[in-house]
């Protein structure tokens, strides 16, 4: 069995306790405007290129390595047609620069804990261990059960980072094994939600709930993406605290500032992007929601 993965992060500190490896999956189920890791929406490779640092008109190796003409050349700028490319890596080869690269890799299950426990002792020494992150894991249900429970033969504290749109079946199994999950919640507008993200948000809502009969709560970090326009406002908060007291009064929050670090990633992936469709949320409104949450008794924490 064998997973796809786009990247491995060692050393992350903001992806959970302690120092962490962040294991990140490929293939997503939702399309949200905003996402900082585009590369991790489709669950296989694709060819990812730095046209910033190639030499266009000066160079085109890869252009004439390319049998299936998916690079094209045009006013001195090259352009990869990704529906024409076959990853054979011809064009990798070729590139004097290494400005081409393949984002997905298939993994074991050995291989990949054979690399986790590189970093074992770091783990012990401050409490962490590895985040599976995406993109979604639980698209990739049996490998990420049988890695976790191979984590736990090694005593690896693991993190299933999630936006739980998943059938309930992929996560009941993961229950007993896994020691914490980092669960999404963006907005509790249907409506809004479909339109940001591509889906409903009622399995989400659903699966927490279960996780609230089944008491397994005491598992679940909730994950506040706060984005201006879309999730930011005073009474969109409301009504999240008051959904989540319903659930357990004490839930730990984590609020997500939107950034746009990401940008980058989807003109190397060839993707267009509107880079004007948010803007980064003041000071002056995280504190304000802080406080919200601060107020109705919550322990809530700001990832940046």
């Amino acid at each position: 069995m064998k997973g796809m993965i786009s990247a491995i992060q060692r050393f992350s500190i903001q992806d959970g306790p302690g120092i962490r490896t962040t294991i990140f999956f490929k293939g997503c189920l939702l399309k949200c405007f905003w996402c900082s890791n585009p590369e991790t929406q489709l669950s296989y490779p694709q060819l990812s290129f730095r046209d910033d640092k190639c030499f266009g008109s000066k160079c085109c190796i890869c252009i004439f390595s390319c049998k299936r003409e998916a690079i094209k050349r045009e006013r001195d700028r090259l352009f990869i047609f990704t529906e024409r490319c076959s990853l054979c890596g011809e064009c990798i080869k070729k590139c004097p620069e290494s400005n081409l690269k393949i984002v997905g890799e298939e993994w074991s299950i050995d291989d990949l804990i054979k690399e986790i426990l590189k970093d074992r002792i770091f783990y012990k020494k401050s409490g962490g261990g590895i985040t599976l992150s995406g993109g979604e894991p639980l698209l990739q249900n049996k490998f990420v059960s049988q890695f976790v429970r191979e984590c736990k033969r090694y005593s690896i504290h693991t993190i299933v980072d999630t936006c739980f749109a998943v059938d309930w079946e992929k996560i009941e199994e993961l229950l007993e094994w896994v020691d914490l999950f980092y669960i999404d919640l963006k907005q509790l507008d249907n409506k809004l939600h479909i339109r940001f993200t591509g889906k409903s948000n009622k399995s989400i809502l659903r699966n927490l709930e279960r996780m609230s009969k089944k008491n397994f709560l005491n598992k679940v970090v909730i994950r506040i993406p706060f984005i201006p326009g879309v999730n930011s406002d005073e009474i969109t908060h409301k009504k999240i605290i008051n959904y989540i007291k319903k659930l357990n009064s004490k839930l730990t929050i984590h609020l997500l500032p939107y950034h746009n670090l990401g940008r980058k990633k989807y003109r190397l992936l060839g993707i267009k992007k509107n880079e004007k469709l948010f803007r980064l949320p003041t000071q002056k409104e995280i504190n304000k929601v802080i406080k919200l949450y601060g107020k109705s008794g919550f322990n809530i924490s700001v990832i940046k």
